[in-house]
């Protein structure tokens, strides 16, 4: 990632600013943080449907979940 030394050798030598760097930084990370998060709430779906699923097939005939 960008740290705060990069983003200001990068801001010197491009002529652009600190902010510019840390802020691209700060949306990458943000982005990826979106990503896993997704990821992990569907990974949550399908155990609940496999284990929904796994209950019905053992013969349960109804969800693990029901009352």
């Amino acid at each position: 990632g960008v740290t705060a030394d990069t983003a200001l050798l990068l801001a010197e030598v491009l002529g652009t600013s600190p902010e510019f760097w840390m802020n691209l930084q700060n949306r990458v990370d943000l982005w990826e943080a979106k990503k896993e998060r997704a990821r992990t709430r569907v990974a949550d779906v399908i155990v609940g449907v496999a284990a929904g699923a796994a209950a019905w097939r053992a013969g349960a005939g109804e969800p693990a979940c029901s009352p």
